[in-house]
């Protein structure tokens, strides 16, 4: 969640020295398309669309079937004891114990003070909510407060039980994880779930507008909600357990968070670099009196990224596989307008060896899409336009910004390479190889079926609303000319 991303380990470099437009290379056009990991269904299987829980229980039935398992961490009990009625976002935070008391509200005083949750907004995400996330629609988090603040300077102080959650607006879902201290022989490990809702507009006909997904509205009026754990998504792109146990079946579990250390440039945070560019656009968008994301309003400058870091660390995470170090990126950049360490972390991640890397600059949208918006959604909020007229919010980045952040792979790649960069962190050896993703194994490429690179022809060229349509749409796509390369080489 912050906690979240997606993971994988590698192949061969590619010598082009980094996404087009990253510190270092020059910027290529390109056009649009689809593509990205994902699940796996045979190729006589249903046809679906929507989201990768299609095909799963859902609701009631859904439910009795997690409670079976019979788990001890917060977030099952509370759904379990009782099955709840939850009709909102608030609901959700009251159930898992991350609910605000009434104010007044204080900077410094508010988060993870007072009965308070911790919490943090972020405009960049490695999560499930990557493409959605920006200074405009920023990412929410909430956590349990730490037994500390700040870097770890001592030994760890652990949460005897924690949970937390990630929301962004413009995905019907929230994400959990709670730590349950049955697992491991009563060692304890993390659970991680996935609150899948809907809302009136999801059987419209015409489906949810930007108006329904992206402002307040979405929060609320939930008309049905099905609740996952990782078990249930390991076969799917939403699978929890690729970026949060990386090393597969058997190995630890993880909290992430890539830029874990100060300057913190991607959290709005009043000690983050760029906070105050950052902020201003969120603002410009959104009124004083509008609660965001599960934040009550006029709150959401007061979150408190320390203390997520403390969470983190102090929980036994100090240690973040491929760690963005803000610090020396900065450095390096206001020295030479190049960035060596960055360069460096975005081809361990291009060769699939980590996630993505966060930018290397704390804006990664065009500024002329983001004013564009923020004339929108700010006419909207002032009841001055209609929300069904909003554009979408997740358009807003750069090209640039796309290709470093893994949205798009990138450019002059082979077919061979856009296969590893956008598919190897889903399809690989360390997956649980039982389930039926794991066949497309990228990492052996060369010894897969000729049905099985035929499957995964199909899929990429599938209708993006596709269930089964590779790669998600909600992590990164390719344009024409990139699909044909991947296409040429799995004909071969």
């Amino acid at each position: 969640m912050a906690v979240a991303g997606a993971a994988a380990c590698g192949s061969q470099p590619d010598g082009t020295g980094g996404p087009s437009g990253s510190p270092g290379s020059s910027v290529a056009p390109d056009a649009a398309a689809p593509a990205d990991p994902g699940p796996g269904a045979p190729s006589a299987g249903p046809v679906c669309t929507g989201e990768a829980t299609a095909l799963l229980d859902k609701g009631a039935k859904q439910l009795t079937n997690l409670c079976a398992r019979g788990y001890g961490d917060p977030i099952s009990r509370a759904f379990c004891a009782t099955p709840p009625t939850l009709t909102s976002l608030a609901d959700v935070q009251k159930l898992v114990g991350l609910a605000f008391k009434p104010g007044p509200y204080t900077n410094g005083g508010t988060s993870g003070k007072n009965g308070n949750p911790g919490f943090i907004l972020t405009a960049q995400s490695t999560s499930i909510t990557t493409r959605k996330v920006s200074q405009i629609n920023p990412r929410t988090i909430f956590f349990t407060p730490p037994l500390g603040r700040g870097r770890l300077s001592g030994p760890p102080q652990p949460n005897p039980s924690y949970v937390a959650m990630g929301f962004t607006r413009g995905d019907m879902a929230i994400e959990l994880l709670a730590k349950d201290p049955t697992m491991n022989g009563g060692k304890g490990d993390i659970r991680f779930f996935l609150l899948k809702y809907e809302q009136a507009c999801s059987s419209a006909p015409g489906g949810c507008t930007p108006g329904d997904l992206y402002t307040p509205a979405v929060e609320s009026n939930f008309t049905g909600w099905s609740l996952y754990d990782d078990e249930d998504l390991k076969n799917t792109t939403l699978d929890c357990r690729q970026c949060h146990q990386p090393g597969g079946p058997g190995t630890p579990r993880m909290l992430r968070m890539q830029e874990l250390q100060r300057p913190w440039q991607h959290w709005m945070y009043n000690d983050a670099t760029g906070v105050a560019a950052l902020r201003t656009d969120f603002h410009a968008a959104h009124p004083a009196n509008e609660s965001y994301g599960g934040i009550p309003a006029g709150v959401a400058d007061f979150g408190d990224v320390q203390q997520l870091e403390a969470f983190v660390e102090n929980n036994g995470f100090l240690v973040q596989p491929n760690e963005f170090p803000g610090k020396a990126i900065l450095a390096e950049l206001g020295a030479t307008g190049t960035s060596a360490t960055w360069q460096s972390a975005y081809k361990a991640s291009e060769v699939a060896q980590f996630i993505p890397v966060p930018y290397f600059d704390s804006m990664a949208t065009d500024p002329v899409k983001v004013q564009a918006l923020v004339g929108q959604y700010s006419a909207v909020a002032a009841g001055r336009l209609p929300a069904s007229q909003l554009g979408d919010m997740s358009d807003v980045f750069s090209d640039v910004a796309q290709r470093a952040m893994t949205h798009k792979p990138a450019a002059g790649l082979t077919g061979r390479q856009i296969l590893v960069q956008v598919c190897q962190q889903c399809h690989n050896s360390h997956l649980d190889q039982m389930i039926s993703r794991a066949t497309m194994n990228v990492e052996r490429l060369d010894t897969l079926s000729r049905a099985e690179k035929d499957e995964a022809i199909r899929r990429i060229n599938l209708p993006k609303d596709d269930c089964s349509h590779m790669p998600p749409q909600r992590f990164r796509e390719l344009d024409a000319a990139e699909i044909a390369a991947v296409q040429a080489e799995l004909a071969k």
